[in-house]
C-alpha cells in the first residue's frame, strides 16, 4: 500500500530517524549499527518487492499528483510498469548486501 498524509509523513520520520541512529551506531563501529542497517534494507526491498508487486510505479506518481501529460510521457518508456521495478530493486541491493558483508570484520562486539 502507498502511505499518504498524516501516516505517510510520520513514517518518513520514523524512517529518517532509524538511519540516523543507524549512522550514529555506524560512526562509532557498533556492530548493532550493522544489524540495524543489514534489518533495514532487508526489510525494505521486502516492501518494495511486495508493494511493486501489486502496484506500479505509474499508480504511486498518479497519487503524487503528478500531471497526467507528465505520467504519459513516463508511461511511454516502458520502464515504470511490468516487472522492471522489481529486477531493479533486486538488482540494485545486492551490490549494498555485499559491502554490508565485506565491512563486517570492521564492527565491534555487540555493544
Amino acid at each position: 500500500m502507498f502511505l499518504s498524509g498524516v501516516p505517510g509523513t510520520l513514517f518518513c520520520l520514523l524512517f529518517a530517524a532509524v538511519w540516523a541512529y543507524a549512522a550514529w551506531l555506524i560512526y562509532h563501529l557498533k556492530s548493532a549499527g550493522w544489524w540495524l542497517v543489514l534489518l533495514v534494507m532487508v526489510l525494505s526491498m521486502v516492501s518494495a518487492l511486495t508493494t511493486f508487486a501489486h502496484h506500479d510505479m505509474l499508480e504511486m506518481y498518479r497519487l503524487m499528483g503528478y500531471p497526467k501529460a507528465q505520467i504519459d510521457q513516463m508511461q511511454k518508456t516502458g520502464l515504470m510498469t511490468g516487472n522492471f521495478i522489481t529486477w531493479l530493486t533486486t538488482l540494485s541491493v545486492v551490490p549494498v548486501l555485499g559491502y554490508l558483508l565485506f565491512v563486517k570484520k570492521y564492527f565491534r562486539g555487540k555493544t
